[in-house]
């Protein structure tokens, strides 16, 4: 005997690029504010260009240690001074980006042993790590130093505040004999904030400079993003629990790679033109016009574009969902994702590889629940 269900199909709705950008980032991210955030900033990209919706309020804080109201009003932005918002782990992405750029440069091979970039041994049970395991978080490394939390300087509430490079090392060098997974074997991911400041590390040794530097000058100035760095000289958005009550931000040192850059609306609408780029340009290096007038197409933002494109490849994953360089893949709806979140704060990117579409947002208050479901719907409908 067969049983037989029947099943209601699920309502779609309206996406980015299939109705006006702002409406559908109302339809998506309002229900979210402010029962479940104190406020958001959304942006998406698509053919018409770039699109920016806010809600709910936040506080700025500024170099003085004043603070001011901001944000509301659904219709995008609603402070003179533009604030900048922590990307937390959406930081991985840019770190990604920045390793393709010096795997393209002949400075690193993907599959090199990080401890040839670092001088020190990182092997985690007997196998010598890559700069690709450290990537796709198949190092076998967990997400902090397990010796952290025993050290009589650890804060779990600003865990990462301790670590400079040296520590760093010196814990990647304890992790040979700490853990005992082996790097790649499946399953394969094991989250770690660790693995990718090794390799921001690692990065900075392979350009013999700093990884901000390096960052700067090779991924965020070319393309165009002037106000997103690892220490800002924007109003800071103030992160807050569920009370209202002011939290303080993380401050990532060591761990920046892994968390640690900050980033205005403005430039986020930037990079996600970018991102949209990425996936509509032919093998040729032909690409439509970008509807953004501050996108030249120059030399350098090509290059960038197009090292993008090869972070969304996949490297391991099943038929549903994998990983590229840091990107969360998804085959069922051709979405390339990462999400962050500190205490008070959160994030998340997402990109529709299918459709050229992209939404970036950025959220403040007590929790980032749902922030990937609603750009997931504003992206596909659904």
């Amino acid at each position: 005997m067969f049983i037989v269900r029947r099943h209601r199909p699920r309502r779609r709705g309206p996406a980015i690029g299939a109705a006006p950008g702002l409406g559908v980032l109302a339809a998506a991210f309002g229900p979210l504010v402010p029962r479940r955030l104190a406020g958001l900033v959304a942006v998406a990209a698509d053919q018409d260009g770039t699109h920016e919706w806010s809600a709910g309020t936040w506080r700025t804080l500024h170099a003085t240690g004043a603070t001011a109201a901001a944000g509301g009003g659904g219709g995008g932005g609603g402070n003179d001074a533009p604030a900048v918002f922590q990307l937390a782990s959406i930081t991985k992405v840019f770190t990604a980006v920045l390793l393709a750029d010096a795997v393209a440069a002949g400075l690193v091979r993907l599959d090199q042993p990080v401890e040839e970039l670092l001088a020190a041994p990182l092997r985690v049970g007997g196998a010598p790590v890559t700069l690709r395991h450290l990537a796709t978080h198949r190092a076998g490394l967990p997400f902090l130093p397990e010796s952290a939390p025993d050290e009589p300087d650890f804060d779990p509430r600003d865990p990462y505040r301790t670590y400079d490079a040296d520590r760093l090392v010196a814990a990647a060098t304890a992790a040979a004999t700490r853990d005992h997974v082996r790097p790649g074997r499946r399953p394969p991911q094991r989250y770690s904030n660790f693995g990718f400041a090794l390799l921001g590390l690692a990065l900075a040794r392979g350009y013999g400079t700093s990884y901000e530097q390096a960052l700067h000058e090779r991924i965020l100035a070319p393309a165009g993003l002037t106000d997103t760095s690892l220490r800002p000289s924007r109003p800071r958005a103030v992160h807050t629990d569920e009370h209202g009550e002011i939290i303080r931000p993380q401050e990532f040192a060591a761990f920046g790679p892994a968390g640690g850059l900050w980033t205005t609306a403005a430039d986020l609408a930037r990079w996600l033109t970018l991102l949209t780029e990425s996936v509509t340009t032919d093998t040729t290096g032909a690409t439509g016009t970008t509807a953004d007038p501050e996108a030249r197409p120059t030399a350098d933002r090509r290059r960038v574009r197009d090292l993008v494109r090869t972070t969304m490849a996949p490297q391991v994953g099943t038929n549903r969902s994998g990983l590229g360089l840091a990107w969360w893949l998804s085959a069922r709806h051709g979405l390339a994702s990462h999400g962050g979140g500190v205490p008070g704060s959160s994030s998340y990117l997402a990109v529709d590889q299918n459709h050229a579409t992209a939404v970036g947002v950025l959220a403040l208050g007590n929790s980032g629940e749902h922030l990937d479901l609603a750009a997931r719907r504003a992206l596909t409908g659904r």
